[in-house]
């Protein structure tokens, strides 16, 4: 097991606290094992490498609903470059009727709640799209939401 890693592991089993404005993750359970992976898997560029080779629609929205994050196959999906998703509000990405109709599972999802819905959105340029959606807030334990995490499924329709 690479020094570091074991470390971390133990400074995070103990509660250490992370570093200001970081969520904390919980302690592993008891028993639990810290598998050998390589660091480097744990950078901000390696995370970003392996959501990106997920088949998984994955974004993130900080508390004023500005896209933080999203995933190559988000960013596809969307057929947008993530640099013009980056930055922009959930009410501008997804239109003014989109968003007022998820208003109430995102204000839900910043007050803590996971929400898991089903939800229509009319793709640009594939028209009308069934999703299963779901919102998981991104919060250290007793605390506020500091955002949501996103994770969409496109649905195919029968027929």
């Amino acid at each position: 097991m690479d020094e570091r890693t074991g470390k971390q592991a133990e400074q995070q089993a103990a509660g250490a606290a992370a570093p200001a404005g970081r969520p904390t993750a919980p302690a592993p359970a008891p028993g639990f094992v810290m598998p050998d992976l390589p660091i480097e898997m744990f950078t901000p560029p390696g995370m970003l490498a392996l959501a990106d080779l997920l088949p998984v629609l994955i974004a993130y929205v900080d508390r004023d609903e500005r896209y933080r994050f999203c995933n190559r196959a988000y960013a596809d999906w969307l057929e947008l470059p993530r640099s013009a998703i980056l930055g922009q509000s959930m009410r501008e990405l997804l239109g003014e009727e989109t968003y007022e109709r998820r208003r109430p599972q995102i204000a839900a999802a910043l007050a803590g709640e996971r929400q898991y819905f089903s939800a229509e959105f009319e793709h640009a340029t594939r028209g009308a799209l069934a999703l299963q959606v779901d919102y998981v807030p991104w919060a250290d334990f007793g605390e506020p939401a500091k955002g949501v995490i996103i994770l969409l499924q496109d649905v195919p329709r029968g027929g």
